[in-house]
């Protein structure tokens, strides 16, 4: 490739010696000596083109000035005219050089160009020529035709961008822009095929400028879809592999099985989980070695970790016993279910996944449930109540030690009838459930309903026949079932002989009703005792009342008047204790206010000035404390209707009675009229009211109290609910 060129010059030297050989003939100083080189020097930029026939033509001109020029063999010149002739054949063999040239330079480029669009065609990549402004296709090669389905004279001058409707990532001035100020552009574009297709490419575009002021671009495009939809796999599977990850991640940090990462002959802990790291907590477990953290069961782990090393192989382990010392306290053995698995790294070095699953903990809980167990067995076996385990046939297959005793027959027929010993399964002749009388039979019936609808039942009494002493006896069962979730349907039933209890307690429910029959004899004696001591009292009244009304002594009338008042309260106890329920209780706030309303309207001369304001709770007290706390009422508010609102002044009388304390009563009797002065209560008083009240209130064993007020007056008596001794 170096020389080339080498013919076309050594032609070019044969032809010039080829022009002084043809002259031989000739005589050398002719009229024309120049004229025989043209032809060769012709030939030559023909055939070598400018530098060939420049050399052609400086070789004819010095051969010409020597040997066709006089005088001959001489380079001097004698005639000027003669140096026109050779400025003459110089002029015409450089003119016919850059001629021949010119047009080998156009033969060459012709070529190229044919060897380029054959190369085009040949290319598997779209390539398209068009031209700025405007987008003329000037070129379309196969791979186009196949790529967008337009042959090339369907695009041979159309629009490239209107013809494939092509989409830019930016516009397509600035990709024009792009392609004139650096003479090429390159990315993505979308290209809309003959059939409607989108076809994503990669283009590439170079620009040549031509004569005329324009711009023609060759486009280079391949189809990347399938690369795209590849890539787009690609990604999906890289995002796919990221998600996997950081699951595995997720699993592995958050996982509340124990994993870490050994390295190395040593074991060395590379990566461990919260998990894991909460086995041996406050110790630092990266960097450390297997020995190192675990020394007490390096021994039992060490060849068990060399083993899955050298062999490859997965070991596991269940319910594996490792000791381990706690920093705080002794040695402690810890049970896990475990796996080692060898892991292959990218440094060819084998690591080792160590799995494990503390079950202390429920290991542990085995033990227990086990002890329970045991627990249950001889509860089981060793319970005064007869327990059997029934299936669904209603089959016995397991009973304890006091079931057996019922049975006649333990070991034989299995039927829960003939296992307790009832008489009406032993007389037939199949056996439990097959007597007239079982189909009633209560145990029965909540055995099987029990078993289809799994519902507990509690506390069912049967009366079965048995054997007692060699002799038939009806017996009471009190029976409780409940179903055992296990698999096939299973019935545990709970028996107890309750007949001599049955018996006691139809023996107390007679003694029971003998009471109350008596006990509803004295309450209506009772009732009829209040009814005529009620009688009796109203007669005394009414015996006081006539005698006041004969007496004209107003002192006198006025004592009788107060006493016949004491026997109505006393009679208007007894009035509702007959009416009552209960003959022992009274409903203090029903008689206290029946009380103050009759008070009110027999001792006020006007009762609309004085109002009344009860405050009574719901209370029930017994007569022995009704009397004398109905008479405290009757003397206080009689004291305050007659004496706390003279001359016609108004005002209001407050009765409370509540229960201030858990064993304790208040009763309270305020005005406000003119008061009464201070310690009333506390010294003598020749008042016969207020004696009567302090005797009564120490009969209640109670305490009263006259607070000071800023109007009128009040008393304050506190008793307990019963007697203190």
């Amino acid at each position: 490739m170096r020389f080339r060129f080498l013919p076309r010059y050594a032609a070019a030297l044969l032809l010039a010696v080829a022009a002084q050989l043809s002259r031989l003939p000739l005589h050398p100083p002719t009229l024309i000596p120049n004229i025989t080189y043209v032809p060769f020097i012709l030939l030559s930029a023909a055939y070598g083109g400018f530098g060939p026939g420049l050399l052609t033509t400086a070789l004819c001109v010095l051969e010409s000035l020597y040997f066709a020029i006089e005088p001959t063999l001489s380079f001097q010149v004698h005639d000027p005219r003669q140096l026109e002739g050779l400025a003459a054949l110089l002029f015409t063999g450089v003119v016919i050089s850059l001629l021949f040239e010119q047009v080998r330079k156009a033969r060459q480029a012709d070529e190229s160009a044919r060897d380029l669009r054959a190369l085009l065609e040949q290319t598997y990549d779209a390539v398209s020529m068009w031209e700025l402004p405007g987008g003329k296709i000037q070129f379309w090669n196969r791979a186009a035709e196949r790529v967008y389905g337009f042959s090339g004279p369907e695009a041979q001058g159309q629009s490239i961008h209107d013809l494939l409707t092509t989409v830019f990532p930016v516009s397509v001035a600035a990709c024009e822009t792009a392609i004139r100020e650096s003479g090429c552009w390159e990315g993505e574009l979308f290209h809309t095929s003959r059939d409607g297709r989108q076809v994503v490419v990669e283009s590439r575009m170079a620009a040549r400028r031509l004569e005329n002021g324009g711009v023609q671009v060759i486009e280079i495009t391949r189809d990347i879809g399938e690369r795209k939809r590849l890539e787009a796999i690609q990604a999906r599977l890289a995002q796919q592999q990221r998600d996997r990850f950081g699951m595995l991640e997720s699993i592995f940090q958050h996982s509340p099985a124990c994993f870490a990462i050994l390295r190395g002959p040593e074991f060395t802990f590379e990566s461990v989980n919260p998990a894991y790291a909460d086995l041996c907590p406050g110790e630092t477990l990266l960097g450390r070695t297997v020995a190192e953290v675990w020394p007490d069961a390096a021994p039992i782990v060490l060849p068990l970790l060399q083993n899955v090393r050298e062999t490859l192989s997965v070991y596991r382990a269940t319910e594996a016993r490792i000791p381990k010392r706690s920093p705080q306290g002794p040695m402690e053995d810890r049970f896990f279910d475990f796996s080692y698995i060898p892991l292959f790294g990218s440094d060819d070095d084998v690591r080792i996944m160590v799995a494990a699953v503390e079950v202390t903990p429920y290991k542990r809980s085995e033990e227990q449930l086990r002890a329970a167990n045991h627990e249950l067995d001889a509860i089981y076996e060793n319970t005064p109540v007869a327990l059997l385990v029934l299936d669904q046939d209603l089959q016995v297959r397991k009973l304890n030690d006091m079931a057996k005793t019922f049975s006649v027959d333990p070991e034989g027929n299995r039927s829960i009838g003939t296992v307790i010993g009832c008489l009406n399964a032993a007389a037939a002749p199949g056996g439990c459930g097959h007597s007239p009388s079982c189909p009633n039979c209560a145990l029965r019936l909540a055995a099987l309903d029990s078993l289809q609808n799994g519902t507990r039942k509690a506390n069912l009494e049967a009366w079965m026949p048995f054997s007692v002493q060699g002799r038939s006896e009806s017996r009471c069962l009190l029976i409780s079932l409940a179903p055992v979730p296990n698999g096939s349907p299973k019935l545990l039933v709970c028996t107890h002989d309750i007949t001599e209890r049955k018996r006691a307690e139809e023996s107390l429910h007679r003694t029971v009703a003998e009471l109350e029959s008596a006990l509803s004899q004295k309450t209506a004696l009772l009732q009829e005792v209040h009814h005529r001591v009620k009688n009796n009292l109203a007669v005394i009244s009414s015996l006081l009342g006539m005698k006041a009304d004969a007496v004209e002594d107003r002192e006198a009338r006025l004592a009788l008047e107060e006493s016949q008042r004491r026997v109505l309260s006393i009679a208007l106890i007894h009035e509702h204790l007959y009416a009552s329920v209960r003959p022992d209780r009274v409903d203090f706030l029903e008689y206290a206010r029946q009380l103050v309303q009759t008070l009110h309207s027999a001792q006020a001369d006007d009762p609309a000035r004085i109002a009344l304001r009860l405050e009574l709770a719901p209370i029930e007290i017994d007569i022995q404390r009704a009397v004398p706390c109905a008479l405290i009422l009757s003397e206080l508010v009689t004291n305050a209707l007659k004496h706390a609102f003279p001359a016609g002044r108004s005002g209001e009388i407050r009765i409370s009675f509540q229960e201030r304390e858990p064993d304790s009563f208040e009763l309270v009797i305020a005005d406000d009229g003119i008061g009464t002065p201070p310690g009333a209560m506390d010294r003598n008083t020749k008042s016969l009211g207020l004696k009567i009240v302090k005797i009564l209130c120490r009969q209640l064993e109670g305490t009263i109290a006259q607070p000071a007020a800023v109007t009128g007056t009040s008393f304050v008596l506190r008793f307990p609910k019963s007697p203190l001794r």
